[in-house]
């Protein structure tokens, strides 16, 4: 952790209480919270970006097929159920 310095911030209190309430800290931890949460979002967001611009990020979902055809028929279906039970 870096240095704390006091800032003037203009923030909602009734929500800023019930986050530290919520929290068990004081005020001031939450809103150091959200902060380290950011950072670390915008990190994480620019090594995916990163990532992906070197072609290390291939997306399957659009390499599926939406419509499949079914590769069983009713006769295996009913020969798995027969042997699967007791």
């Amino acid at each position: 952790m870096g240095k704390l310095t006091r800032k003037n911030l203009v923030l909602d209190d009734v929500k800023v209480k019930e986050l530290a309430k919520r929290l068990g800290t004081s005020e001031s931890e939450p809103v150091r919270e959200a902060v380290d949460r950011e950072l670390a979002v915008a990190e994480l967001g620019e090594a995916l970006h990163q990532l992906q611009a070197s072609s290390g990020i291939r997306d399957v979902f659009h390499e599926v097929p939406l419509e499949r055809k079914r590769k069983w028929r009713r006769e295996a279906r009913s020969r798995i159920r027969r042997f699967s039970s007791p």
